[in-house]
């Protein structure tokens, strides 16, 4: 079974740790980021951003 994960903060320490770890995980097939801020360049990440 792949595995769809969201992940809030992931600017933040322990956030930025569980993305790590969900790239790195071979069962993870989708990662949705909610984050203030722009999360770690990765190429398999698109970015979608809205103005405050």
């Amino acid at each position: 079974m792949m595995i769809n994960a969201i992940i809030t903060g992931t600017t933040g320490m322990v956030g930025e740790g569980v993305l790590h770890e969900c790239l790195a995980h071979p069962g993870v097939e989708r990662i949705l980021l909610l984050s203030r801020r722009r999360a770690l360049e990765v190429p398999d990440i698109v970015a979608l951003a809205q103005r405050q």
